[in-house]
């Protein structure tokens, strides 16, 4: 039982990873889909080159899934979508709307309830599972959601005993999944709403 129980906080942990691993001040900063932001509001994602930090692939496995450019289709719309990031502003408005914070039905609560499914204790990560659940949960693009898939490996494979005993939204758990931040956001290109501590 205890060892089920672990699982599942490991779990939380994948999904803290997933939520970009953001601070964005204290726990009274922690809000609702529909609750007024805090002052500093989600951090902008810069723009850059769509690849992943070798870090971040390092963790992935023959399931998991990497994004290395834009959308399929090579229309003027998606190269230039591409050199920013694989989000569209449809992307970001939908991710923008479930806002940041840890509360709930927040973008990365859901992070963090797909990475929770998408694991078994003989058959590991799937990382098709989380996609899938992330997709369904937030209807964002394929080419989008596909950016947290490396990120969510990751906190699976390394961050998974440092939540053991906390929670998916403590300071421990954001720092562990800290080294994702940089390659999400390079694939992403847009604002992403980070997890704020509880």
């Amino acid at each position: 039982m205890a060892m089920i129980r672990g699982c599942s906080v490991g779990l939380r942990v994948l999904t803290a990873l997933l939520a970009l691993a953001g601070t964005q001040g204290s726990p009274q900063n922690a809000t609702a889909p529909h609750a007024k932001q805090n002052a500093t509001g989600p951090v902008a994602v810069r723009a850059g080159n769509s690849s992943h930090a070798p870090g971040l692939l390092r963790g992935a496995t023959a399931g998991s899934s990497a994004v290395a450019g834009g959308a399929a289709g090579a229309t003027a719309n998606a190269t230039a979508q591409a050199a920013a990031g694989t989000c569209s502003a449809d992307d970001a408005a939908i991710m923008e709307k479930l806002g940041p914070g840890h509360a709930v039905g927040s973008f990365p609560d859901i992070l963090t309830t797909c990475g929770k499914r998408s694991w078994s204790l003989f058959g590991g990560f799937s990382t098709r599972n989380f996609l899938s659940c992330l997709r369904t949960g937030t209807t964002l693009s394929v080419p989008c959601s596909e950016c947290f898939g490396p990120a969510a490996v990751y906190a699976y494979d390394n961050c998974k005993f440092t939540c053991l005993f906390g929670s998916w939204c403590g300071q421990r758990c954001i720092d562990c999944v800290m080294p994702t931040r940089d390659s999400v956001n390079r694939c992403t290109g847009v604002s992403i709403p980070l997890v704020t501590v509880c």
